[in-house]
């Protein structure tokens, strides 16, 4: 007690001291007000700028990320320190991933799990604080900090752009490897811009050395945040029917052909699903899921009772999705002629007609070879059918001689 009451006082002198220095001493993630600088809405378009690897060999280089085609960062909505994000990769053989994330720009805290680089990298690469600069920390609880903040021609506008350099090396048993990496964010936004990526793989083995080096970059190439032009889409698509109006009978099929238009590049696979507004009417599809390089088009077919329907046709790309609608009009299937029962009756159908006419033809012509066939000279019979001989005459001009008395 008595060693505990003699420091007292220079307990308290350091206390004060502390006190008074404090804000010029504390680390500048104490003043720092970590708040969004994006707004709901505002969506970035990133696509691989260039990748290399010398030599290649899959072995060392690996997969690349060559077969991405494009990126879309979407900001879905912010509240205080959280930002919504939509993350979509769309991949150079139509196929594509999408998935939402939470970040916490203040903390850091992201529900991101999958690293882009093979080494330990911030969870929260996506977004940033606004109005960070160089010795800023990314965030109040990572020791991470910006190295630089330098100017960059971003989306046709040049923009002030903070830069996270991260490096990691390694070696184990005749095999050592280096990545670096660098990150960029916008400074005003704080908004993700490229991210570039090197290593350099070394393989020792037996006296034989075997050297790999790669780099790659991804960056954005348009946004509706700054870009010069303005852009007022990403790549997207748009859906339609032809005709939008069909009509038929109940006993037929209603077909309408379903086609689909890529804008921008667009080129992820598009899920089309159908939705009847009754279901007194029964849809088909013939393709449900159209992919790049093939026709874009499905055929629609519909059948069902008499009536009126809408048809709702939603094609889904993963990250937009459109609809287009079709009306389908069944009429009552017409009810089957009876046959006719009379001979009136049947002279009034057309095959009545056709009748009539076929008679008409078949009495002309045997008028006709009757005709013909009365023209030729009979021979004259007696009673007993025997032919009588001609008269006999005498010389001519000599009168017949007369009896004697």
């Amino acid at each position: 007690m008595y060693r505990l009451q003699g420091y007292l006082p220079l307990i308290l002198t350091l206390v004060l001291v502390t006190l008074v220095l404090s804000p010029t001493i504390l680390p500048a993630r104490g003043v720092i007000a970590y708040t969004p600088g994006v707004i709901g809405g505002q969506w970035a378009l990133y696509k691989q700028l260039y990748s290399n690897c010398i030599p290649y060999n899959p072995a060392l280089c690996g997969p690349t990320s060559s077969s991405l085609d494009y990126g879309i960062l979407q900001i879905v909505s912010v509240y205080n320190t959280q930002v919504t994000l939509n993350l979509v990769s769309v991949y150079s053989n139509g196929t594509g991933t999408h998935q939402g994330v939470l970040v916490d720009v203040d903390t850091g805290a992201s529900n991101f799990t999958i690293s882009p680089i093979p080494q330990p990298v911030p969870l929260n690469f996506f977004v940033t604080a606004k109005n960070l600069q160089a010795g800023n920390d990314l965030n109040r609880n990572t020791p991470l900090r910006f190295n630089s903040t330098i100017s960059a021609i971003v989306a046709g506008m040049d923009r002030m752009v903070n830069v996270l350099n991260y490096t990691v090396s390694s070696s184990y048993q005749g095999f050592s490897t280096r990545f670096s990496t660098e990150f960029q964010f916008d400074q005003i936004t704080g908004v993700f811009v490229k991210l570039s990526f090197s290593s350099l793989t070394i393989v020792s083995y037996q006296g034989n050395q075997q050297t790999s080096e790669s780099d790659s970059a991804f960056g954005m190439v348009d946004n509706n945040i700054w870009s010069s032009p303005p852009s007022t889409s990403y790549p997207d698509f748009g859906i339609s029917t032809t005709p939008s109006t069909v009509s038929t009978i109940q006993t037929s099929h209603a077909n309408s052909t379903i086609t689909i238009t890529r804008m921008r590049g667009f080129n992820a696979t598009v899920a089309l699903t159908i939705a009847s507004s009754s279901s007194s009417l029964t849809c088909t599809l013939s393709q449900t899921r159209l992919v790049k390089g093939g026709t874009d088009r499905s055929q629609l077919s519909c059948t069902g009772s008499p009536g009126s329907y809408t048809v709702t046709i939603t094609g889904d790309s993963g990250y937009t999705t459109h609809p287009a609608t079709a009306t389908i009009n069944i009429q009552n299937t017409p009810p089957a002629k009876a046959a006719p029962s009379t001979i009136l009756d049947l002279l009034q159908t057309p095959a009545g007609y056709g009748g009539i006419a076929a008679a008409g033809i078949i009495i002309a012509l045997l008028a006709l070879l009757f005709t013909r066939r009365k023209r030729i000279p009979q021979a004259t019979t007696g009673p007993s059918n025997t032919p009588m001989p001609p008269p006999t005459t005498g010389p001519a001009d000599t009168p017949p001689s007369a009896s004697p008395p």
